[in-house]
């Protein structure tokens, strides 16, 4: 993790046309003055640097504030994604998240470090800019340092004809800590510096890291931009803790619209920071995502009042003709998306896992509209995709055969129509038709290790698992999509309800893994 927003390895220093400058000035998070120092020969591992697991190195809150009098927050989070081949060397990516907001303007940067398996640095590409940088030599931190030590790193070319000298030194942090510090300068193709900063690791006796300081100075206007993780040690969340961290919430509320595909606005009813629709489509609360809308094939969604109470506001989708131009089926879905359309833009996957929660109410028409002893037409509710090449989807859906009551049907394609699994172990849940019923759905993207899992809860009830699959869920080269709000089916649902078909939504959750004590709750 020696990259961060100046970011070791990787920025070409256009971190500070990307957001908003902050005073380097200002009082730092905490207050050493009264601290014991702490002892020069004592050695602090930087494993967690060199620590290419795959997921989640670390993720925490940030804060900061800047020359112009504004403050704002955000997060910050570094995954390794899974290896891949970079110029024919095997590499672990990781990617350097850091997401903030000030005075309602959403800014996110991404970097992407790329190492090989010794934990060298061959190159960074800032995924914000385009702008890749190779060292002039691999590289990698110490494995250990003590309060004095220095040294410095191979210098940086870029492809945007810049190029960056970097150094290191380690700082008393004092009461058993230090500041593990790198320092950076820009310069442009004529040797001139046009960029300088420093990012600084505060790491405790326990060699975990406690805190992050970022500081960026624009040379040509003075402009400084400083982030930090506040109060470091209660911020962290080391990812030894188990369960996820709430990204998303809204309950369509006052402050949400729908306008034309697009779900828009800010909920007033949710917590603040993280219940803007806006920013959910443009990557600031989930940095996969690259876009946000419905599509529409003889359907439509508004805001609307809940079917059960009057006084609450909901997501409603109601399909009333066939599509075009075959006309065999209706539909209204609502999607995340890494990249939009069927093409591959040839960027790397950038979705691991995500959970998803939330409340669902399908009407009573669905269910009386087919009798006990007849096949109900294909009705799906939820589905993932991969890319064209591979087309494989992960799907929920209802089902019903002759005889039998309405189950949900939990399926792995691969290509898309033909099935690699289903679930034949979680049937006994029924559908409750007529009813609010929570719907949670946790996906993992993955070559062995995928997982794919389902959950239904009725109201009063105890959580119920229609589908659990653990196993290869990667085919394509990467995620294309989430079509987290569906309501695709057959056409002869539009024969057997003249009205049209309807769904309700409400209560939505997004988090980066399941909710802490999740399964303990059962």
């Amino acid at each position: 993790m020696a990259t961060l927003v100046g970011c070791g390895g990787g920025d070409n220093g256009d971190s500070t046309s990307t957001s908003t400058p902050t005073d380097s000035t200002s009082s730092t998070p905490t207050d050493s003055t009264s601290s014991i120092p702490t002892d020069t020969k004592q050695e602090f591992s930087l494993a967690a640097y060199k620590d290419l697991t795959e997921g989640t190195i670390f993720s925490s809150g940030l804060t900061g504030n800047d020359s112009e009098g504004n403050t704002f927050s955000g997060s910050i989070t570094v995954t390794n994604r899974p290896r891949e081949l970079l110029d024919d060397v095997l590499v672990t990516p990781r990617d350097i998240i850091i997401s903030y907001t000030v005075n309602g303007t959403p800014i996110t940067l991404t970097i992407t470090d790329y190492y090989d398996d010794a934990a060298f640095l061959l190159q960074s590409k800032v995924q914000t800019t385009g702008v890749t940088c190779i060292s002039s030599s691999p590289y990698t931190v110490p494995d250990t340092v003590s309060t004095g030590d220095a040294g410095a790193f191979p210098s940086t070319s870029c492809d945007d004809n810049t190029t960056r000298e970097s150094n290191w030194r380690v700082e008393d942090a004092k009461d058993g800590k230090i500041d593990y510090i790198l320092s950076y300068t820009i310069k442009d193709k004529s040797g001139s510096v046009i960029s300088k900063g420093e990012d600084k690791y505060t790491i405790d006796s326990k060699n975990g890291f406690v805190g992050v300081e970022v500081t960026s100075t624009e040379i040509s206007t003075g402009d400084v931009v400083r982030i930090y993780t506040g109060t470091a040690e209660a911020d962290m969340t080391p990812p030894s803790v188990p369960g996820g961290m709430l990204q998303f919430k809204s309950g369509f509320e006052d402050g949400v619209r729908v306008e034309g595909p697009l779900i828009t606005g800010t909920d007033l009813s949710a917590p603040s920071g993280i219940n803007n629709w806006d920013r959910l489509g443009n990557g600031t609360y989930l940095p996969w995502v690259a876009g946000a809308n419905a599509f529409l094939e003889g359907g439509s969604l508004e805001i609307a009042f809940d079917p059960k109470d009057p006084a609450n506001k909901v997501l409603h989708f109601h399909n009333t003709t066939p599509d075009v131009p075959d006309g065999t089926s209706g539909r209204t879905q609502w999607s995340l998306k890494q990249v939009d359309g069927w093409t591959d833009n040839g960027l790397p996957n950038r979705f691991e896992k995500q959970f998803y929660r939330y409340r669902m109410f399908i009407p009573t028409d669905v269910e009386k509209a087919v009798s006990f002893d007849e096949n109900a037409p294909w009705y799906g509710m939820w589905e993932s995709h991969a890319w064209e090449q591979e087309r494989t989807r992960h799907a929920i859906r209802l089902f019903k055969k002759a005889g039998h009551p309405w189950r949900f049907q939990v399926v792995q394609e691969h290509p898309e129509g033909k099935q690699v699994w289903q679930d034949t172990d979680h049937q006994a849940a029924p559908v409750p038709f007529g009813e609010w019923f929570t719907l949670e759905v946790f996906f993992k993207y993955h070559e062995t290790v995928g997982e794919f899992f389902v959950a239904v809860t009725r109201e009063g009830k105890a959580r119920e698992i229609v589908g659990h699959f653990v196993g290869k869920t990667k085919y394509g080269a990467k995620l294309r999509d989430q079509m987290i709000f569906k309501m695709y089916h057959s056409a002869a649902w539009l024969d057997l309800l003249p009205g049209g078909t309807h769904q309700y939504y409400d209560d939505f959750e997004i988090w980066s893994d399941f909710p802490p004590g999740y399964f303990s709750a059962d």
